[in-house]
């Protein structure tokens, strides 16, 4: 949760949309939400690994919500 958020007591969704490639995410974009939480949803993202199945690339959508809790 940035700081930023916290003091203001902000609270939201944001939707994410990335290429599962070689059980690494790629093309990482941000669909929707408060900016203020998109550069930690990236910064989640970043550190995903997922099982590399065979297969071609699978188009995959996560949503990270934030409480002001």
């Amino acid at each position: 949760m940035p700081d930023r958020a916290i003091a203001q007591g902000l609270a939201g969704t944001v939707v994410a949309q990335a290429l599962l490639r070689r059980g690494r995410l790629h093309d990482v974009v941000i669909v929707s939400g408060p900016e203020v939480f998109h550069q930690a949803v990236l910064q989640a993202l970043r550190s995903y690994r997922c099982t590399e199945l065979p297969g071609p690339p699978v188009r995959v959508q996560q949503s990270f919500r934030f409480d002001a809790h």
